[in-house]
């Protein structure tokens, strides 16, 4: 059997919270707006998604 190749960019909408926590630590101590990372990697998917499409 053959391994296959990703074919679909998988951005999850659930994180470990501790990567939430993290996250929110890196927006403090660089004072930045205070931004869920969901919601910002919502913001990435619907950048990329595009120009993912286009690779197939």
């Amino acid at each position: 059997m053959s391994a296959q190749k990703p074919s679909r960019l998988h951005l999850l909408n659930e994180f470990d919270p501790s990567r939430e926590s993290m996250w929110k630590a890196f927006l403090r101590k660089n004072e930045l707006e205070q931004k869920p990372l969901a919601e910002v990697i919502a913001v990435i998917r619907n950048f990329i998604l595009i120009p993912f499409s286009l690779t197939k």
